[in-house]
């Protein structure tokens, strides 16, 4: 199931070494292609090798961008607010895991040793934030780095609580924190985790509620371009079913809307099974929305597909593009330029 791909997984014991970092800014480099950016991609007649492709919306292949023989890359990667550096982090297959960061040339440059999972980048471009567990304390820590200084700064947040994406423009997050108050019931008897909940975090700490219904669970969060409004994954039980949606609200959490059901869509097109995949993604100009979906007709979750799905962020009919057409297998996260 999907869920095993959110935040409180364990994630590997690896360490922190300083890295070589050459800050660039927006006037210095080029943005990269506009389309979608497959992040950690692995080809059907390549299933070993890891790269970066960036594609057009229609799913036409445009360049590849990244490319190593074999290992996976993070699902939390992002591109930069200026469309020219992307940050995330590669695992070797012998498990060693490097964040990188790569320009539109693909000249790649590593900052850090260790598995963590990138959540943002700020407005000015100048620091990246992510996650990891730590192998001191056994717990998630959120953290910031400083491209310029070369180092990670702890941010002091509760243990069940991480930091997730950042407002284009203002200096505030979003933040993801475990309501272990109350549980969601999976579609299996016994299983069951603490709801998850979205918060607004500012510099100094402060933390304001953003979805309210601690019933329901809130994850995978992202700003528009313009940093007015909120899509998130949203998952409630109706009955004793559990359906998961796309929700779109005002950025303060007002006005919540789900504009679709993954789960009702699945069911009315006879799939078994038709998931969200991680975090979505804004088309530049706020318009759409792109979501990762697995999929998969037969009554087990064995030899499931892969496919983006595009909603128009006032609703309608979704547009599939099944990866497997385009030559794709997998795809780890996603961003959109």
């Amino acid at each position: 199931m999907h869920h095993r791909r959110t935040w409180f997984v364990a994630a590997l014991m690896l360490g922190l070494v300083s890295g070589v970092c050459r800050a660039q800014t927006s006037k210095e480099s080029k943005a990269f292609p506009e389309g979608i950016i497959l992040i950690g991609a692995q080809r059907l007649d390549d299933s070993e090798a890891c790269s970066i492709e960036v594609i057009s919306p229609m799913g036409e292949k445009l360049r590849s961008m990244f490319r190593r023989a074999s290992g996976s890359i993070h699902p939390d990667a992002r591109l930069s607010r200026q469309g020219d550096r992307l940050a995330f982090c590669y695992l070797s297959k012998e498990g060693k895991g490097e964040v990188l960061v790569i320009d539109s040339q693909r000249e790649a440059m590593k900052i850090m040793d260790g598995y963590r999972a990138i959540t943002a980048w700020s407005p000015d471009g100048r620091q990246l934030a992510g996650y990891w567990n730590n192998p001191k304390t056994n717990a998630l820590e959120s953290f910031v780095y400083d491209l310029a200084m070369h180092e990670p700064k702890k941010l002091e947040l509760d243990a069940d609580c991480v930091a997730e994406d950042w407002h284009p423009s203002e200096s505030i997050r979003t933040a993801i924190f475990m309501n272990s108050r109350n549980r969601m019931y999976r579609e299996k008897k016994g299983d069951s985790y603490p709801t998850r909940q979205l918060d607004l975090l500012t510099t100094d700490g402060k933390r304001t509620p953003i979805t309210k219904n601690p019933c329901t669970d809130n994850i995978w969060s992202r700003f528009s371009p313009k940093g007015d409004r909120l899509a998130h994954y949203g998952r409630r039980l109706v009955g004793e079913k559990s359906l998961e949606y796309m929700v779109i609200c005002n950025a303060d959490g007002s006005q919540p809307k789900e504009i679709f059901s993954f789960t009702v869509f699945g069911d009315q097109a006879g799939l078994n099974w038709f998931r969200p995949d991680g975090t979505p993604a804004w088309s530049p100009d706020g318009s759409t929305l792109a979501w990762r979906v697995s999929t998969n007709a037969e009554p087990t979750s064995v030899g499931q597909k892969r496919e983006l799905l595009f909603m128009a962020a006032d609703g309608g009919n979704p547009r599939r593009l099944p990866l497997a057409e385009i030559g794709i297998g997998w795809v780890s996260a996603i961003e959109w330029r």
